[in-house]
């Protein structure tokens, strides 16, 4: 590593900077960062770090050494993209501002201009604001003590605020009013403070996005994002990097509802699409087919291609004139995405059932989706990061393989195209103990055609082992909004002061600061990216692991690999079918691990972090097996240092626990 940028990192930034600590991870890390940039042009770099070293900052001081060097043969430019928008927003911190700016005055060079861009519909239009409030001006109807509080509270963030949507909670939304109905549409002109915020993206040195908007850039070949300028070099992190696959695959997909084009189709008097959607609808609901998914037959494609095309024929619908528009204008946008490809009898369509009613959705999508990210990657330097970016099961002081994130690319284990592989895990830093306070039921139960929820017991459990510590702050980690509702409702109510949860777009570090020393935080966004400020002393006390975080299968998902898998390689249905299952449990099971992992790591932060760590879900591995080899199951997910802490809190759970016959057995929270 450059002798400036390790003291930097080892000397000027702790002294500089308040709370900063650095450590050898952290440099090591920044060396491999350095070392990317320099040598490995043209190829995607694998470069782990443990959650909490500070690769960000690690990272953001490498890349601006990188973009200031004399050495520089053209202009340089850096793309930071994630794939939460709570570490998007985190990346360009006032804090983060500073640090770049002090590392650029010890250099003697010109600090680096960083900027965000998100994608229009992240943003407010005022236009459909107005239209959704029904007023003429803004700052009337924040003034209107006529109109309900609601509407005047909306009224006046607009008036205030950048525009933001992200900055804005769902629970402040007046009724009827939804974030969807009140953002920049493709087709809007970009109000004058978010065009200003564009150029400034467009123009900065290092620019800080998201993995959707990089897919759409790339697929699009809009060059607004990346860039296809070859007089400049540039420099790609994909931060998060594990979700990046995933995101191609959201991006590259479509979906039709029938049941939705039937409905807003009767809501607008479009009779012709609703007459065709629910002849679609009655021939294609199959209630013993719900939950799954299954090819699209010779009839029902010709039923689908008559209600496709009578979509094709319908009005083009103004999104500007109501909810149920801009429904119809989404629908319609699916609608002539799949229908060429439902006509030209393309393999990557199925038809996905509804859980409970089996109503049909129409899904279309796009084998080796992360391929996309190969393109233009021979003209950068594309960097990948995570602190889960390896194979997780991997073992601890072995090379690191990164089969699954490459597999997401496309990129074989032995590909030219990939460059450094590397892993930094902390040895010692944080220390992190553990409770088994197994619930006595399962987690989940079918609820309706929506899926699963929460067991009303399952809850409760969770909300008393929540509000059963009286201080220091806790933070409870469960998979959905969904499950944010049931636990609430369980909440005892003498606790529910302390009890802050997370909306959906909220900004949830700022939520998580403005906690009380004992605030109990309840979100299904915070396994990730969420770091508050501590003031130099340990934020969380706890972290309450509500239930197994694994991403249920995808049917239709599955039947589209199968149908790949037997075009490629010629396989039979059955062994297909096993093939794709087999893959898609493997990923589902990785990216459970990689979360859980992620979840544990907000509680350690900094070398001098404890935090206690308590596990309600039954799935979660606690007996006496533990004790042997490397851990198994979700426990793999913890990280390596704290590996014995947790086998010796599962056995004393075990050895606590034995069941009095095979009928009854007696539960007891055990801490070690």
């Amino acid at each position: 590593m450059s002798a400036t940028l390790d003291d930097f990192l080892a000397r000027v930034a702790p002294a500089r900077i308040p709370d900063f600590k650095s450590s050898e991870v952290q440099r090591a890390y920044a060396h491999d960062i350095e070392a990317a940039l320099r040598d490995h042009r043209g190829q995607f770099n694998f470069i782990e770090g443990d959650a909490g070293i500070g690769k960000t900052i690690a990272y953001l001081v490498a890349l601006t050494e990188w973009l200031v060097e004399d050495t520089a043969d053209k202009p340089r430019r850096v793309v930071i993209a994630t794939h939460s928008r709570a570490l998007q927003q985190q990346l360009v911190t006032d804090a983060n501002q500073t640090l770049l700016d002090t590392f650029a005055a010890y250099l003697n060079r010109r600090s680096p201009r960083m900027a965000i861009r998100m994608g229009r519909g992240n943003y407010l239009s005022a236009p459909r604001l107005k239209l959704a409030l029904e007023c003429h001006d803004l700052a009337v109807a924040a003034a209107d003590t006529q109109r309900p509080d609601a509407e005047r509270a909306l009224a006046r963030w607009a008036l205030d605020s950048d525009g933001c949507l992200a900055n804005l909670a769902d629970a402040d939304l007046p009724a009827g009013v939804d974030k969807s109905a009140i953002c920049v549409m493709p087709h809007d002109p970009l109000p004058e403070a978010i065009a200003a915020t564009f150029e400034a993206a467009a123009n900065a040195d290092i620019l800080v996005t998201n993995h959707a908007l990089l897919v759409q850039d790339l697929v699009a070949d809009h060059g607004l994002v990346m860039g296809h300028d070859d007089s400049v070099e540039t420099a790609l992190v994909i931060d998060e990097g594990e979700h990046a696959p995933a995101t191609a695959a959201e991006m590259l997909a479509e979906s039709l509802s029938l049941s939705a084009v039937s409905q807003t189709a009767h809501q607008l008097g479009f009779k012709a699409n609703q007459t065709h959607a629910d002849a679609a609808l009655a021939q294609l609901t199959d209630t013993g087919q719900a939950g799954h998914a299954a090819p699209v037959g010779a009839t029902q494609r010709a039923c689908l291609e008559k209600s496709l095309r009578a979509i094709k024929r319908a009005p083009v619908s103004d999104p500007d004139v109501s909810a149920d528009h801009y429904r119809w204008s989404l629908l319609r946008e699916a609608a002539l995405q799949i229908l060429p490809k439902l006509v030209s009898g393309d393999e990557h369509i199925a038809v996905a059932y509804s859980p409970v009613r089996g109503l049909p959705r129409l899904v279309a999508s796009r084998a080796a989706a992360g391929r996309i990210f190969q393109r233009y990657a021979s003209t950068r330097t594309t960097i990948l990061t995570s602190a889960t970016l390896s194979d997780i099961t991997d073992a601890a002081h072995g090379a690191p393989r990164f089969n699954f994130i490459g597999g997401g690319l496309c990129l074989a284990a032995d590909s030219p195209l990939i460059g450094l592989r590397a892993r930094h895990q902390a040895v010692h830093f944080g220390t992190m103990t553990f409770r088994l306070n197994i619930a006595p039921c399962q987690p989940l139960q079918q609820a309706n055609d929506e899926g699963y929820e929460l067991v009303p017991t399952y809850a409760q459990h969770v909300a008393r082992e929540a509000a059963s510590h009286p201080s220091g702050r806790t933070l409870l980690l469960c998979a959905s909004y969904a499950d944010v509702r049931r636990i609430v409702d369980r909440f005892p109510p003498s606790d529910l002061p302390r009890l802050t949860w997370h909306g959906p777009g909220q900004n949830l570090d700022a939520i998580a600061r403005a906690l009380p020393a004992n605030g109990i935080l309840l979100t299904p966004a915070g396994w990730e990216g969420l770091s508050p400020a501590r003031d130099g002393a340990p934020f969380w006390s706890r972290i309450v692991i509500v239930r197994n975080p694994r991403p249920p299968i995808n049917e239709s998902y599955q039947l589209i690999l199968a149908n790949d898998l037997k075009a490629r390689y010629g396989m039979r249905d059955q062994l297909a079918s096993q093939k794709s299952r087999q893959i898609l449990s493997a990923t589902a099971h990785t990216m459970a691990l990689h979360k859980l992992r992620q979840g544990l790591g907000r509680g350690i932060r900094h070398p001098d972090d404890r935090v206690e760590v308590v596990i309600v879900d039954p799935r979660f591995p606690h007996d006496g097996r533990l004790n042997h080899g490397q851990l198994a199951g979700l426990a793999a997910a913890i990280p390596p240092r704290f590996q014995d802490a947790f086998r010796a809190c599962a056995l004393a759970f075990e050895s606590t626990n034995q069941p009095a016959n095979a009928e009854t057995r007696h539960r007891t929270n055990i801490v070690i």
